[in-house]
C-alpha cells in the first residue's frame, strides 16, 4: 500500500500486526503520533491509514468517520486496517 501510515509512538503492536500480514514499512511513509486518539483524527482527516484494535475502531467504523479497507485477525485479538471513508462520487 502506498499511502502513509499513521502509528503511535509507543504503542508498538500495530507495526507488528502489519509485519504479520507481510507488509514491510522499511520503506513507507508513517507519520508518528503520541497519542492513539491523535492516530484516529489523523486517520477521519485522511492522512493515512491505521490499525486499530475491533473495540477502539468499530464506533468509527459503524458512525462511517472510517471506512474499513480490511479486517485483520490475531491470535487472541481482531483489528482492522482503517482509512478517511471517501466522498461519494457525484453521478
Amino acid at each position: 500500500m502506498s499511502a502513509p501510515w499513521l502509528l503511535e509512538s509507543q504503542h508498538t503492536e500495530p507495526e507488528f500486526i502489519l509485519k504479520t500480514q507481510g507488509l514491510d514499512l522499511g520503506k513507507s511513509k508513517i507519520t508518528r503520533f503520541s497519542t492513539n486518539s491523535l492516530v484516529l483524527a489523523a486517520a477521519q482527516s485522511g492522512l493515512g491509514l491505521a490499525v486499530h484494535a475491533e473495540s477502539l475502531a468499530e464506533n468509527d467504523i459503524k458512525s462511517e468517520q472510517l471506512a474499513c479497507v480490511q479486517r485483520i485477525h490475531s491470535e487472541n485479538h481482531g483489528y482492522y486496517l482503517v482509512q478517511q471513508k471517501p466522498n461519494p462520487q457525484p453521478n
